[in-house]
């Protein structure tokens, strides 16, 4: 077992009971200068993880609404509403999808007029839902 050094002195490895992870009182021995750059440079990877994560986030949601939207009323263009769209989405709803080509992507059940177009939508589903032209109601 490692004995913790004084806190004058930098630690040749991390103390053994602060858990692998070097104590505060470790730091007084450092330059101020780096412990300040440090804690400045800490300061900052939060600041950025913070905010990065709630722009990302907003942006997730409307991107997913978005989504939500075009896949109902893609859903709504044969007529009935089950979750299933039964005119493939890579084709722009112009061609009737089948069972046999089909994949599910966020609830729904989507179905297309070929093996190329199904491969075409599991390769990228949101670049197919986002240039979904959705017919007029």
């Amino acid at each position: 077992m490692e004995v913790c050094p004084g806190p004058r002195e930098p630690p040749a490895a991390p103390c053994s009971h602060a858990n692998g992870l070097v104590s505060v009182a470790s730091w007084t021995g450092y330059d101020p200068r780096v412990r300040v750059a440090v804690t400045c440079a800490l300061i900052g990877a939060v600041i950025l993880v913070a905010c990065g994560r709630g722009a990302g986030e907003r942006a997730g949601d409307r991107l997913a609404q978005e989504e939500t939207a075009r896949l109902e009323a893609a859903d709504g263009a044969d007529g009935t509403t089950d979750r299933v769209v039964s005119k493939c989405a890579v084709c722009k709803l112009v061609m009737k999808g089948t069972t046999e080509h089909a994949s599910r992507y966020a609830g729904y059940e989507l179905h297309f007029c070929s093996a190329e177009c199904k491969e075409t939508f599991d390769h990228d589903p949101r670049a197919v839902i986002r240039r979904l032209s959705l017919p007029a109601r």
